[in-house]
């Protein structure tokens, strides 16, 4: 007695079903099948073949084609015919038909699991579609997570399409395949992507990154993509100062921006244009109107104009400062002028660029200080100098001991009165200091100004460093009295005028120079308040910023940074852009990383160019463009940096590139 019928009169058989329980394994997810199916014959109640028949496809017969998916017992595919005749061959997979076309997968195994980019369904949606009832052995949270979320897919199977006699479409096979619509297929090989046609013929090679059909054209023009990461500068108002059509791209010095193309470098000027062509191996930054530059494995110098002033001869070469660059040709380093003659010859396994006249070398381990004429200030004997900052005045470390460090100044004077464990570097004019186990500060004549009473210290920002007793943090004045009590338990560095403070692991607030709370700590994750702007961080793990009134500010991101000159760098749809103090976009989100802005640029880089083919493989346009989209009535938007055109279906300008 079968459980199960469904009667196909215009066949002659009909579809039935039996009790019948069998395991397969998904992952490490045990999923009971419990009937099984067979076909019999309406005439003579007789079955036809085995009950062996996992599901079939009787849409397949519905919609009136010759032959039916259908899965057998073990899991693999076949075809069944209108005779109830099951095909020799067996599939790994079988996809739908379309216009009389499906996708088969051959070899290999079906598979499940958490994610796979060349997914073909959620298994959850892929059991309900089966005609057999199925049950979760096991329901641990792991199970019920992948039967819910985990998705199936064909695990080393090549990927080919067949029309609805079962015959196959052409005689290249490939690494993965989609439906097809509108009777073409995109097919995935040797890490790239291509169009094929419904008689088998390729119709766009697999050359591409990526295809999809472009948004809003009924399938019927797909979009070219190709990984190609470029590179460019944007300002302080969003403005792309460098188009991004860079390899690679270095700083701003002197009116000149090192970039990259084809694998060699050049200089662009500060509008873009090339002004050096890019033939260099490396290059340094321009200093004193030279730059350094490597043509195979030596360094010589070129001036702003690209001509060579000092040919390559080095094995490595510095920057110029005071009219003198550091350079190496055989195992020591010397100084030449900018004439390439050498004015202190060759004699230091280490040579720094020269600062206010003086430089630091080192001979036989140990650091020392030279002048311009390359006389020692003072004579090779620490452990470690640190570089002069502004104030003329470098950290060193003695030969007696790691824990053992002082300052001298230019003339290689020891300023600090003692040795100290650990000194940071100065900020507004004091240094953090440590002795024992307790942190205090000193000033730039190396006098201890505020004694050793802390157990961390950070620098001074805006006249006020946040400092930490028994546990809790508060804020000193430049005197070491307190501005605040010891109240809380972390303390960020005091910027315009305001420093985030915690409570507990997660409550912050904010304080002002002063000392007061401008918002009392209640703010999960408040990670930085910069340019009246707080950046917060939800539970979710998403961004927005909150006045200083603790007002959310317009716009939720997926990631953002605090506000510098005025603008943020934000994420949406895992693509950054820029907005403003008042949330008005700048920059929309279309590039794959902003740096953070420094002397008022910012790196942008995009991840690759994008192109258009209609599905007959006419290319409309070459891939180039950083985004395109279609506008209607048979025009295409396309965006190259801060430049915006229009363009037909023939790919003929009817709005050319423009600002």
């Amino acid at each position: 007695t079968f459980e199960e019928v469904e009667v196909f009169t215009q066949l002659g058989f009909s579809l039935v079903g039996l009790p019948n329980g069998q395991d397969f394994e998904w992952e490490r997810t045990t999923i009971r099948l419990n009937k099984i199916y067979g076909l019999v014959d309406n005439t003579k109640g007789s079955l036809l073949g085995r009950m062996q028949y996992r599901h079939v496809f009787t849409e397949d017969f519905k919609a009136g084609l010759p032959i039916a998916r259908c899965i057998l017992a073990d899991g693999t595919y076949a075809f069944l015919n209108r005779d109830g005749q099951l095909s020799e061959k067996r599939y790994t997979y079988i996809g739908d038909f379309n216009n009389g076309v499906a996708r088969v997968a051959r070899g290999g195994a079906l598979k499940a699991g958490m994610q796979n980019p060349f997914s073909i369904g959620g298994l959850h949606d892929y059991l309900l579609d089966l005609k057999t009832p199925f049950t979760l052995i096991d329901n641990t949270t792991y199970d019920e997570l992948l039967l819910n979320k985990g998705v199936i897919y064909c695990e080393e199977s090549t990927w080919s399409y067949i029309d609805s006699l079962g015959h196959e479409l052409g005689q290249e096979s490939f690494d993965f395949a989609i439906d097809m619509v509108n009777s073409v297929g995109m097919v995935y090989k040797n890490n790239k992507w291509g169009l094929i046609g419904s008689k088998g013929q390729l119709i766009i090679p697999c050359a591409y990154d990526d295809l999809t059909f472009l948004e809003n054209t009924d399938h019927q023009i797909v979009k070219l993509y190709v990984r190609k990461t470029r590179y460019g500068l944007i300002d302080t108002l969003g403005q792309l100062t460098i188009n991004a059509i860079y390899d690679q791209i270095g700083s701003v010095r002197e009116g000149r921006l090192a970039v990259m193309q084809n694998g060699k470098w050049g200089f662009a000027n500060q509008e873009g244009q090339l002004v050096i062509p890019c033939q260099y191996d490396d290059v340094r930054n321009f200093y004193e109107g030279l730059v350094a530059v490597r043509i195979g494995k030596r360094w010589g110098y070129i001036d702003r104009f690209g001509k060579t002033v000092i040919a390559a001869q080095y094995k490595t070469a510095g920057d110029f400062s005071n009219g003198l660059a550091a350079v190496q040709e055989g195992s020591l380093l010397g100084y030449i002028d900018t004439l390439g003659n050498y004015l202190i010859s060759p004699q230091f396994k280490e040579a720094r660029t020269f600062h206010q006249g003086v430089a630091i070398v080192k001979m036989d381990g140990l650091y020392g200080i030279i002048n311009t004429k390359g006389e020692y200030i003072q004579k090779p004997r620490y452990q470690s100098i640190e570089n002069f900052d502004l104030n003329g005045l470098a950290i060193i470390q003695t030969v007696k001991g790691k824990d053992r460090y002082g300052v001298i100044d230019q003339q290689g004077n020891l300023i600090s009165a003692t040795y100290y464990r650990e000194i940071q570097p100065f900020s507004e004019g004091l240094a953090v200091v440590k002795s024992n186990e307790k942190y205090g500060y000193i000033d730039t004549n190396g006098k201890l100004v505020i004694p050793f009473r802390f157990i961390k210290a950070n620098p001074f920002s805006q006249g006020r460093a946040a400092v930490y007793k028994d546990g809790n943090c508060g804020f000193i004045d430049i005197k070491g009295g307190a501005v605040t009590d010891y109240a809380f338990s972390r303390c960020q560095d005091f910027s315009d005028d305001r420093a985030v403070v915690y409570r507990g692991m997660r409550k912050a607030g904010l304080v002002d120079l002063d000392g007061n709370l401008v918002i009392e700590p209640s703010i999960n994750q408040l990670l930085d308040f910069s340019e009246g702007r707080g950046l917060v961080r939800d539970h979710e793990y998403r961004f927005y910023y909150i006045t200083e009134e603790a007002n959310i500010y317009q716009g939720v991101y997926e990631k953002a940074t605090e506000f510098q000159n005025g603008v943020a760098v934000i994420q949406m749809d895992e693509k950054w852009g820029v907005i403003n103090r008042k949330g008005i976009t700048l920059v929309r989100p279309k590039y794959s990383r902003i740096t953070n802005f420094e002397n008022g640029y910012a790196k942008v880089e995009i991840a690759g160019v994008s192109g258009l083919s209609d599905i007959k493989g006419e290319m409309i346009v070459k891939p180039g463009f950083e985004y395109i989209s279609y506008a209607g009535s048979g025009l295409f938007r396309v965006e190259q940096g801060d430049q915006i055109g229009y363009f037909d279906q023939s790919g003929h300008w009817v709005w050319e590139l423009q600002r």
